[in-house]
């Protein structure tokens, strides 16, 4: 009967060895992570939002953008709470089944150590009923894929390589979010 009681230790175990550093394990400990499930995006349209206008890169048109914010930082706040959701949608004349949707979900613990302390990317696609599903998540995008302005401006697929320039704003691009 030892098999069950050590399953769920040793995942804990597993699951925090692939965060970034020694700080996590009491985090997790000390419940300071929230790991984020495709439920947790459901209903972001109807979040507080903020439309950060048509994207033009190098006088290529890459889509309007919309930014959601499942919850704002309370005031005087110098970083995002954990279990924050920015959801960036590129809204076309497409369905919206077929938008490019990108998010960073304020995981905590110290994950994406390297990078943007905290955070950890999604690409988002939304079913026929509209329904958030992961496509990809991390700390960096899988190869191959990469958020579209990156793509665009920057030899590096990493969502990390923009966002780090960001880390006096918890690592927030967003002119909307500016935390005071």
């Amino acid at each position: 009967m030892r098999g069950p009681w050590l399953i769920l230790p040793l995942s804990l175990l597993v699951g925090v060895g692939c965060l970034d550093n020694e700080q996590a394990l009491d985090a997790v400990s000390q419940g300071r992570t929230f790991i984020a499930l495709d439920r947790d995006f459901y209903g972001f349209q109807e979040w507080q939002s903020f439309d950060l206008g048509d994207t033009v890169i190098d006088s290529l048109p890459i889509g309007r953008r919309r930014l959601y914010v499942s919850e704002m930082p309370p005031a005087g706040a110098i970083e995002f709470p954990i279990g924050t959701k920015l959801v960036k949608v590129f809204e076309d004349e497409r369905p919206s089944t077929e938008w490019e949707i990108y998010a960073m979900v304020k995981r905590g613990g110290g994950f994406n150590g390297k990078g943007a302390l905290g955070w950890e990317w999604f690409e988002l696609q939304t079913d026929e009923g509209g329904v958030p599903v992961t496509e990809w998540r991390g700390t960096v995008p899988p190869s191959g894929r990469t958020y579209r302005c990156i793509s665009v401006t920057s030899n590096s697929p990493d969502c990390n390589a923009c966002h780090v320039a960001s880390q006096a704003n918890d690592y927030v691009n967003s002119t909307p979010l500016q935390l005071e």
